[in-house]
């Protein structure tokens, strides 16, 4: 008896589908529902309708756990995308050769809540109707036809993640077609991966849960529809003896594919596509074809023989009941249950899928379909996992000996430049900075020092250079020596020009003062004086040192400089940098402390050297004397 058209359905074609008019329903699923649709003009196209309500199972679910309202809405906003990522992802590759073609699309959240998506397509036939008519032939074709729409998908970075015969479809010229992109993703490198898909179909590293797989799993799910098309229409390890394949069959097969078991051949498959269909179904996603194209050009590689043209066999020896059943089973059970299902064309048998999916599938012992997993030697898919382990072998003594090849090389060259001298060893100076370089003197890395000339010769700067440069910061006005890899390099650094900016000090005359308990005001002793250089000596008797400096705008103007601070003492040098700030009118101040500078020199008495740069130029130098009392 025909279905009823939903009034709503009705009123959404005529709102956004205009000239169109809604014939049957051809089709459903948990939210969806596939109708054929007509023109004026008589054209058919299939009209696919999802309708999300605020009601739904996952919302529902999400309620009855006591989620807030905040997380409903996350949801719905996390569902309304996955119902626009297969428009996306058909606009993406429209007018693609074996893809089927999206004509339009709208979608609308209605003020119940209710999510509508309605999807104007192609009108393709379902595989199913198509297999009472398929030839060996066909599966041929079939397997090309989809290679070249994953191919498209590879070279676009689509991974369609779901490939069954539910998902496929067939031309009015015989043509095959990959549709339905509902879980399809967009992949960018190698990235964590959900797990989404039919299990009967599904590659091995999904339903492990693998945190990482690529478009080979595509490959995978379309040898797999290849296998099932030429053994009878049963998956692997099962002999479906003219009946529809039960619940249990099913899980027996699923377990010996995710256990590993090597496929014994399909019934009716040639060598040549057994071979095909062997590698693609390969259990280690190395052993598999490495691109659809590679697949595809194996396909037309493989000699079909005389089988070309013989019918498919497992429909037409079954009774009609039974040949209804076996199309209904081939509407596969999608995980997890609360995922979103926008791929169903048929209504799903009620099912524990997560129960499936936490115990895996029923074991072969209470099946009593599983086959012999001990095949004789020409079994072509133990042929070919022997042919690739040998190959593999090869290739990995090619490598090593590449590798011992490279490593002596490598070796050799090194040893090479440790014993040439270095050459053009030399300087040059960038403010306040002194640019090391050289040429060849080994292969590094090279001992760097700079140490001060003079009485004292302390050295300032240690370091290991990796490469044949080293920057160094170093005092303008002094001379140095700088040592690369036992090699000695004098290095006279220019003095820079005295600051012409607008910020000055209002006096370059040090006072020096102690800071005593006795003396109540030693602020009396350094009035008016911009730079001040202090001892306080607290009541555990510990010395501690500073400095300030006034200073203000000649101009009277608010503004900011950078100033660069170098202290150098023995084998010290540290750098500082300040922000100097002027305001309008004002004097300003800085105090930049001496304490650990004086300590990490490792004594209490000598002298400082006390630079201070604004753009590399000079706009303060000065000598602290921790001895000094005046």
């Amino acid at each position: 008896m025909p279905q009823k058209i939903p009034e709503k359905l009705s009123v959404l074609t005529g709102q956004y589908c205009p000239g169109w008019r809604v014939i049957e329903q051809i089709g459903s699923g948990s939210y969806s529902r596939v109708y054929r649709v007509q023109d004026k003009s008589g054209k058919q196209a299939a009209l696919k309708w999802i309708e999300y309500p605020e009601d739904s199972q996952g919302i529902a679910e999400l309620r009855a756990r006591g989620a807030s309202e905040e997380a409903v809405q996350e949801h719905r906003k996390h569902t309304l995308a996955l119902l626009r990522q297969e428009i996306q992802l058909l606009e993406k590759l429209k007018g693609t050769p074996n893809i089927v073609t999206l004509y339009g699309h709208v979608v609308e959240q209605q003020e119940d809540g209710t999510i509508d998506l309605l999807m104007l397509m192609e009108l393709l036939e379902p595989l199913s109707e198509a297999v009472p008519q398929m030839t060996v032939g066909d599966v041929y074709r079939l397997g090309q036809d989809i290679c070249k729409a994953l191919t498209v998908c590879e070279r676009e970075r689509i991974m369609h993640r779901d490939i069954k015969p539910d998902n496929i479809f067939r031309t009015q010229e015989g043509a095959y077609q990959l549709g339905d992109f509902g879980v399809a993703r967009r992949v960018a490198g190698e990235q964590r991966h959900t797990k989404r898909g039919t299990p009967l179909y599904m590659a091995p590293e999904v339903y492990r849960g693998q945190a990482t797989y690529d478009h080979r799993v595509d490959i995978y799910s379309l040898g797999l529809v290849m296998y099932e098309l030429l053994n009878a229409q049963c998956p692997p390890f099962v002999d479906g003896q003219g009946k529809a394949v039960t619940t249990e069959e099913e899980e027996a097969s699923m377990k010996a594919r995710f256990a590993g078991n090597p496929l014994p051949p399909p019934v009716q498959a040639p060598e040549g596509l057994a071979n095909v269909i062997a590698r693609a179904c390969s259990f280690d996603a190395e052993d598999r074809f490495e691109t659809a194209e590679e697949m595809l050009q194996a396909l037309q590689d493989a000699d079909p023989g005389t089988q070309k043209t013989e019918k498919l066999q497992g429909m037409e020896n079954r009774p009609a009941e039974q040949t209804a059943q076996a199309s209904a089973a081939e509407t596969r059970r999608a995980l997890p249950r609360n995922t979103l299902a926008l791929d169903n064309q048929e209504s799903r048998a009620p099912r524990k899928d997560a129960e499936l999916e936490e115990n895996g599938p029923a074991g072969p012992e209470n099946s009593g379909v599983m086959k012999e997993t001990v095949v004789a030697t020409d079994n072509p898919f133990t042929a070919l996992k022997e042919k690739k382990a040998r190959k593999r072998k090869k290739i990995i003594r090619i490598v090593i000996a590449l590798v011992a090849v490279a490593a002596l090389v490598v070796g050799g060259i090194l040893v090479y430049n440790s014993m040439q001298p270095m050459k053009e060893l030399g300087y040059t100076q960038q403010g306040t900075r002194c640019i090391v370089s050289w040429l060849n003197g080994g292969g590094g890395p090279w001992e760097v020092t700079a140490a001060t000339k003079g009485d004292y010769g302390k050295t300032l700067y240690q370091t290991r250079a990796k490469q044949r440069d080293v920057s160094i910061r170093l005092v303008p006005g002094q001379e140095y020596t700088v040592t690369v890899a036992g090699n000695p390099l004098n290095v006279s650094m220019e003095q820079l020009p005295k600051y012409s900016g607008d910020i000055t000090l209002e006096s370059d005359v040090p006072v020096w003062y102690i800071k005593q308990p006795d003396n109540p005001d030693p602020e009396k002793h350094v009035e008016n004086k911009a730079i001040r250089y202090s001892r306080h000596t607290g009541s555990d008797g510990e010395k501690t040192y500073e400095m300030k400096l006034a200073y203000r705008s000649a101009s009277g103007k608010t503004q900011t400089a950078e100033a660069l601070c170098l202290i150098q003492y023995g084998n010290t040098l540290e750098e500082t940098t300040w922000t100097l700030t002027t305001k309008e009118g004002k004097t300003s101040q800085l105090y930049i402390p001496l304490t650990e500078a004086l300590k990490r020199g490792n004594t209490d008495t000598g002298q400082l050297l006390i630079s201070i740069y604004i753009e590399n130029q000079l706009w303060y130098e000065g000598r602290f004397d921790t001895n000094r009392t005046d």
